[in-house]
């Protein structure tokens, strides 16, 4: 059985961006981000054209794993998958999570950790600006329930830098206004 990795994510881009975004990686549609994952997803925050998405999630492996080495294998080796005729057929085009950054203009950070194996990783991607990813190993217990908990992590560990979209200034509003020749 493969290791489950539970992971936290955040999007930002346009609405539909983000939403093609979160469609690929559900393997919902034509374009599969690697094996892809179960997640749900919340708005955080938006403004006219920004939409910022909280996505909670699961995938085999690691994060970087099935979205990344899973797409690219299936984009050179298909016969190693079991979906192998879609891909031949391209009814099924995997795609990496950079690759789908890309394609749908969106920015992405993510935190995810594999309960049991003390690894957790972080993933940060912008076009042109920011590719991150970094590895750390922590410290989990195995409480009475039979429950892995975290008793060391790493620094830094889930808090995001994604937090919100950029609001537009309101200028100040001036109740010193000259109307027609006359203060007010």
């Amino acid at each position: 059985m493969a290791n489950c990795c539970t992971f936290q994510m955040r999007v930002r881009g346009e609405k539909d961006n983000c939403e093609s975004f979160i469609n690929a990686l559900k393997q919902k549609g034509i374009y599969w981000i690697g094996r892809g994952a179960s997640v749900s997803e919340e708005l955080l925050d938006s403004n006219d054209n920004q939409y910022l998405y909280s996505l909670i999630g699961e995938c085999k492996w690691s994060l970087f794993s099935a979205l990344y080495d899973n797409a690219v294998s299936m984009q050179i080796a298909p016969e190693r998958w079991d979906i192998n005729d879609r891909l031949k057929n391209k009814e099924i085009i995997p795609i990496t999570y950079k690759e789908a950054c890309d394609m749908f203009n969106v920015e992405i950070e993510a935190w995810s950790d594999e309960c049991g194996m003390e690894f957790a990783e972080y993933l940060r991607y912008e076009k042109n600006k920011i590719d991150k990813l970094e590895c750390y190993d922590y410290e989990e217990e195995e409480n009475e329930e039979g429950e892995y908990v975290i008793v060391e992590e790493p620094d830094g560990f889930y808090e995001f830098e994604l937090c919100e979209v950029e609001h537009a200034i309101q200028p100040e509003r001036n109740n010193n206004l000259i109307l027609r020749g006359r203060s007010r």
